[in-house]
């Protein structure tokens, strides 16, 4: 099964049965985004975008987040607990029960404890609570937190690397973890989104060029038409989201289509296409 975050709900597709379900699409809800599986719960996390405790100028992003639940058994979903002050919420990453929120407007990453429904730190990248580098992606891998600047496409994309151990217990006070981690460009990719294992490597989304890359490389091999984003590996091949390029106020609107397409490996044209109708922008995938 895929599971779809977008910008008007969360979405799941059966691949056997060739079957979209919409699962959850609060009205409140100004977007969903990140998703990850939780392995002791055997639940999939999603974070949707809402303003509820706090407020902030750029109202569009949204200043909070509430986390929903998602039972694979029956597709059932249901509100798990809001986080407080995660400014436009973009890939969320687990380890055990920490959840690692990507905070976009302010340049960090929250570090969120799932049994104690509390933030238990904050990776701040950069001196700044500004969006510099536009954090937009997370993946625990290899004993280390990886991170995606996407640098506003000023410059090119960075991964930053920080040792696990420090991410799940940040230093107290205004550390900048960009000292305590180490940074890798990506070579001619900007605009990206996705921090993703593929084929025993790491893939990525430079969405606004329309390519799927390698980071190791910087290589394109999967190219295609309109906003790239969401990844999720399958035995069959490997799924991508795409929309229509939009303006954010467009994004939520019920005409705006999206598609996932399924590339078996080592193939740059799509085995199957499917058309998300009415689902807004693509934002991120996994498949369970």
């Amino acid at each position: 099964m895929i599971y779809i975050t977008t910008s008007n709900g969360v979405l799941s597709y059966d691949h056997q049965a060739d079957k979209c379900t919409m699962l959850v699409s609060p009205a409140e809800s100004q977007g969903f985004f990140g998703l990850d599986f939780h392995q002791s719960s055997g639940t999939i996390i999603a974070a949707c975008r809402r303003n509820l405790r706090f407020t902030f100028r750029q109202k569009k992003h949204g200043s909070d987040v509430m986390l929903y639940r998602i039972d694979p058994s029956d597709g059932t979903a249901r509100e798990l607990g809001p986080v407080y002050k995660v400014f436009d919420v973009h890939q969320i990453a687990i380890h055990g029960d920490t959840v690692f929120l990507t905070d976009t407007t302010l340049n960090r990453v929250h570090v969120f404890d799932l049994a104690s429904r509390r933030t238990t730190g904050m990776l701040n990248i950069g001196p700044r609570r500004k969006d510099i580098n536009h954090v937009n992606a997370v993946l625990v891998r290899d004993g280390e937190l990886l991170v995606g600047l996407n640098n506003r496409g000023e410059k090119d994309s960075e991964v930053l690397s920080i040792p696990l151990d420090l991410a799940l217990s940040p230093p107290r006070g205004k550390v900048d973890i960009l000292k305590l981690g180490r940074i890798r460009a990506m070579r001619g990719v900007v605009h990206s989104h996705d921090l993703e294992p593929y084929e025993n490597g790491l893939i990525g989304c430079a969405s606004h060029d329309g390519f799927v890359f390698r980071m190791e490389t910087s290589e394109p091999f999967i190219r295609t038409e309109g906003w790239v984003r969401g990844l999720a590996e399958t035995p069959e091949g490997l799924w991508v989201g795409t929309s229509r390029i939009a303006t954010r106020a467009e994004r939520h609107k019920g005409e705006l289509d999206g598609r996932i397409m399924l590339f078996s490996h080592g193939e740059a044209e799509p085995r199957k296409t499917v058309p998300l109708e009415g689902a807004g922008q693509i934002c991120d995938l996994i498949s369970v």
